[in-house]
């Protein structure tokens, strides 16, 4: 299993702790055992076993035979001769005399065949200390059996066994250990968000290990922004580099933390972060990471021209690196968005020859494909979307390879398979949002394929000598029908065209129009033209069939334009004015977001009540009613953003979500004087593994109660922060309250006992020197005295 090890040197301290508090039987006539146990004690473990295995050989029975068993077992595994200390600890069971020294030796053998990679007989001998015995033993048992279990790639078993170490004794000092390869378990388990919460309560577990709490709040930053969490990431990367600001934790959360602002769109602020540590740390082993980061951020802001000079000064100088591979990927990307086909292709082909086992093949495949489209040469296209579409079925383009495959059949007149494709395209991908797509260019290539090719021959004929004018309107207006059912889209537009310069206000003009701007938009990728069209389609019949999909289309082509605000007001105006028409869901997703990012809350949250009431069994239903909640609370509908935001509370969301979502209705009760609601609220938060929400809302706890007048549960809940949170921000403020609260209360010695520990812990802070001004009164006040 490719996981982290952390720890172990510091867990066998914890253990050979345990191991020091076993009884000594101590004997004065027996000089050997107490020089054994010396050496045992001053961390001399070679030459302690040496002793006593001298003391065993002279009186294997004495009274201190199976203390010298479980010693020199113990000193086997911290140096790692773990043979030795599994028949050491064999024998120390065959000598146990109780049945607590008889589980304390078997968990100790569990240990040892553990470390032997012995993982089947581990398992047996640890299940039955795992069921009973003394806390730490119990506690060592179900340790090493989630070990054991997570080596066998039983991940199952291993989380299950993790959790009940840590619901079942969490005093135990290996929980911390647990919840970290819990984490690992988890990822195995591709429960992502469960790994994230094990690696952060190991990161925040009150006396861990610094090592284990430097890794583990790491993995739970890299987790957080894999998971798109990236607010949670930079907090946790921000947290991490205030803890540990020299280690190489610290310097790898750079990286991490410039990634998570790039995932979050601040392109501008990752690419100064990027370039400001290239230039402190050249040699740095990230430097080839950032400088694909700072190619990366030029390449959203469109800022193609640096993005490509980047990119290519990455592969001439980090030859070897794997980001030189993907920067020559990105190189073919911006050339093709730049309209140079010919380098593009040339570049991706290069790519394809000497990258060749890249993680990349695939979509570089896909690229090629949509080159080869470019280029209208269809049939190179075709193979590679093929290709893309069956060999890397799991990659990221490979829907869209397959639905284009699709295309180039239609356009290559290869109706039959055209139809297949599409099929196929269905099945495989029931939730895509081209499927209906799919479905409906299946029928109609089937339709066509069977049933009109003959009649585009009789259309044809007609208007070779039209005669009756409502006959040839007819007549043009089902040559363009037909032509386009046969996905002869070219000969449809012509034809809708031919129909408008002849009868430029006739009864399908409106339709004629729409269809010239879906051809425009879809497949002439000229959204300008298409929004002309579309916008003749509404002025010649505002309310027509066609009118909802050409304002539909209209939103498209803007939003192809780039001209989001337009886009966006086009698609407000739809769900206003056609609430029973619904969008697509991506419609909606994107426009809910952009007008988040304008901080149009009231509008946002108009698009998250749509998409809400069109689909109420959303799989992500919780995280829109979330994001309406936060739009109404942004908006100051106090009302409309408690009663979303408890019914987000509702679908059971994580501990952190959940957290965020009580503080927040906590916040809004408070600044309505409600106190009651808001405590209990504030109480519900904090009592959850929330991480950021939780310490706020305990800190929220104290200033209400602080508000209140209740100074004695003031003080408490504002020590509980400063002592389950480390805090930069608000555990120094925690601490000067709860000082000034025992001060109200006339509890001057804890007063100044707090103030103490807040310039100990937080010297830099401007709470600090406050307390150290009430300090240094007090002092004057009793020399005066």
């Amino acid at each position: 299993m490719n996981s982290y090890r952390i720890g172990i040197i510091s867990l066998l301290v914890v253990l050979s702790f345990v191991f020091c508090a076993a009884p000594v039987h101590a004997e004065t006539t027996r000089d050997q055992i107490e020089f054994a146990n010396g050496l045992f004690h001053r961390g001399f473990h070679s030459e302690a076993i040496e002793e006593y295995e001298r003391y065993l050989s002279e009186t294997p029975d004495g009274a201190d035979a199976l203390l010298a068993w479980l010693r020199m077992g113990r000193s086997a595994i911290i140096i790692g001769r773990y043979d030795k200390a599994l028949r050491a600890f064999q024998q120390a069971e065959a000598k146990a005399e109780t049945l607590e020294q008889r589980l304390d030796a078997q968990v100790s053998q569990g240990e040892a065949l553990f470390f032997l990679k012995r993982y089947a007989d581990a398992i047996s001998i640890l299940q039955a200390p795992s069921e009973g015995g003394a806390l730490e033993t119990r506690a060592r048992a179900l340790y090493y059996l989630g070990r054991a279990h997570l080596e066998s790639n039983d991940n199952e078993s291993a989380v299950a066994i993790f959790n009940t170490l840590v619901t079942e004794l969490p005093d135990s000092s290996l929980v911390p250990f647990a919840q970290y390869h819990l984490g690992f378990a988890l990822i195995e388990a591709n429960d992502m968000e469960g790994a994230a919460t094990a690696f952060s309560a190991a990161a925040n577990a009150p006396g861990a290990d610094a090592n284990l709490r430097m890794e583990s709040r790491f993995r739970a930053a890299e987790l957080y922004d894999k998971l798109g969490w990236t607010a949670a990431a930079l907090g946790a990367y921000e947290q991490l580099r205030a803890e540990f600001p020299d280690s190489e934790y610290a310097r790898r959360a750079d990286y991490g933390y410039a990634w998570a602002l790039y995932h979050s769109g601040q392109y501008e602020d990752a690419l100064n972060m990027a370039r400001d540590f290239i230039k402190e740390y050249p040699e740095a082993p990230h430097a080839p990471g950032f400088e694909y980061l700072r190619g990366n951020c030029l390449y959203q802001l469109r800022r193609y021209e640096d993005a490509l000079r980047i990119y290519s000064a990455l592969r001439e100088q980090f030859q070897d690196s794997a980001f030189a591979a993907r920067a020559l990927y990105k190189i073919a990307w911006t050339r093709y968005l730049m309209n140079a086909t010919a380098e593009a292709r040339e570049a991706i082909l290069t790519f394809l020859d000497i990258h060749a086992d890249s993680e990349l093949y695939g979509d570089a495949l896909y690229l090629l494909g949509t080159i080869r489209v470019a280029e209208g040469d269809y049939e190179e296209a075709l193979k590679e979307f093929r290709l893309v579409a069956e060999k890397y079925p799991a990659g990221e383009f490979s829907a869209d390879a397959l639905f284009k495959a699709g295309e180039c059949y239609a356009q290559l007149g290869l109706r039959n398979e055209a139809a297949r494709t599409f099929e196929e395209f269905a099945r495989r991908y029931p939730g895509n949002p081209l499927t209906e797509e799919a479905m409906l260019r299946s029928g109609d290539a089937r339709f066509t394929a069977e049933d009109f090719a003959e009649a585009l021959k009789n259309y044809e004929r007609i208007l070779e000598a039209p005669g009756d004018a409502r006959i040839e309107e007819e007549t043009l207006y089902r040559l363009a029908v037909t032509n386009h059912n046969l996905k002869q889209y070219d000969e449809s537009v012509a034809a809708f065209q031919r129909l408008l310069d002849k009868f430029p206000g006739g009864q399908h003009a409106a339709e004629a129009y729409f269809r010239i701007g879906e051809h425009q938009l879809r497949l002439g990728k000229d959204p300008l033209q298409a929004i002309e069209a579309y916008q003749a389609a509404l002025e010649a019949e505002p309310d027509g069939m066609f009118a909802v999909r050409a304002k539909q289309g209209l939103a498209a082509a803007r939003f192809e334009q780039k001209d989001y605000k337009q886009a966006a007001e086009q698609i407000l105006e739809l769900l206003r004015e056609h609430p029973e028409t619904p969008l697509s869901e991506d419609a909606y997703l994107w426009c809910g977001q952009w007008l988040r990012e304008q901080e149009r809350w009231d509008a946002a949250a108009i698009v998250y009540d749509a998409v809400l009431a069109s689909s109420p069994e959303h799989e992500e239903r919780g995280a829109l009613l979330f994001m309406l909640a936060e739009c109404r609370e942004k908006e100051g509908s106090a009302d409309k953003a408690i009663e979303a935001y408890a019914k987000a509370l509702e679908m059971a969301p994580e501990p952190q979500r959940a957290a965020e979502i009580q503080y927040r209705m906590g916040r809004l009760y408070e600044a309505r004087d409600e106190a009651d609601k808001a405590l209990a609220l504030y109480e519900a938060a904090a009592n959850l593994d929330g991480g950021e929400a939780s310490a706020r809302a305990r800190f929220q706890l104290g200033a209400v109660q602080e508000t209140l007048g209740n100074h004695e549960s003031a003080a408490r809940n504002y020590m509980r922060l400063a002592i389950l949170y480390v805090h930069e921000t608000l555990s120094p403020e925690a601490l000067w309250r709860a000082g000034n609260c025992y001060q109200r209360l006339g509890n001057d010695s804890q007063a100044i006992s707090v103030f103490k520990e807040l310039i100990e812990d937080y010297p830099d802070s401007s709470f600090a020197r406050q307390a150290r001004e009430v300090i240094e009164t007090a002092t004057s006040e009793t020399t005066a005295e």
